[in-house]
């Protein structure tokens, strides 16, 4: 997909969310790795990677999640050849036809139709900021799993991030924030939808999301599916004979 058949506001809340110095550096940010590195930790905070754009798309379209030392600096050897090679506009358009978003959509074009049933090029700044918030977690910050309040918190940060860089006014930001994004019906039936996303969760920060998404695991774990479906069917009549609606 062509980048300028991307909105704009999308290419925006990506850059704002992931990498706001992105037309700035040249692959990769030293302060930003050191920040995220050490001096976040030293001050309690959760360490950050500090990664770019250009990183993340080496790291999820080229390279594998493995944390050792020798891939990170064929991840930074790598982003450095791939700014020398190609321009700003066209690693944004690689990433953002590459890039995890969760639920098998790579891309922003086919996040956009997974999520809200609609082509990028129809979605809104809210639905903007919510594809953006997606690659930092695809798995933890689902739409479909039991963190629907941390996507739609970071939904927030990333339009007051946009406003900050002056892609959009605050009052466009606030107005944003109070609208209700509604997401399309998922596709996958899935047995015990939170169990599932909770376990994706687990092995996508030991394993690398990529790993998860399409590396073939065959995951075993402690669910008892007749059990599961007996405590589903307890808590559904015990919602009937309440009188409460569903």
């Amino acid at each position: 997909m062509k980048l300028e058949e991307i909105p704009l506001y999308v290419q925006q809340a990506t850059i704002a969310a992931e990498d706001r110095y992105f037309y700035e550096h040249g692959g990769f940010n030293i302060i930003a790795m050191i920040k995220g590195a050490i001096i976040d930790p030293l001050m309690g905070k959760t360490a950050r990677g500090g990664s770019t754009l250009t990183q993340q798309f080496v790291k999820n379209s080229i390279l594998t999640n493995e944390r050792k030392v020798s891939r990170k600096i064929k991840e930074l050897l790598l982003s450095y050849k791939i700014e020398k090679s190609f321009s700003k506009d066209e690693i944004l358009q690689m990433y953002l036809n590459e890039i995890p978003y969760g639920s098998v959509a790579y891309g922003v074009e086919s996040a956009s139709q997974t999520f809200f049933g609609k082509k990028v090029k129809d979605v809104t700044l809210a639905e903007a900021a919510i594809l953006a918030a997606l690659p930092k977690a695809p798995s933890y910050y689902s739409p479909y799993g039991s963190n629907l309040d941390r996507l739609l918190g970071r939904q927030q940060y990333i339009l007051d991030q946009m406003a900050d860089l002056e892609y959009i006014t605050q009052a466009e930001a606030d107005t944003a924030k109070n609208q209700e994004v509604k997401f399309a019906l998922k596709r996958e039936s899935i047995i015990a939808p939170h169990f599932v996303m909770y376990i994706k969760e687990l092995l996508s920060e030991k394993l690398g999301e990529d790993l998860v998404e399409r590396g073939g695991l065959k995951v075993i774990t402690t669910l008892d599916l007749d059990k599961q479906k007996i405590a589903e069917e307890a808590v559904v009549k015990g919602v009937d004979d309440r009188g409460v609606n569903r």
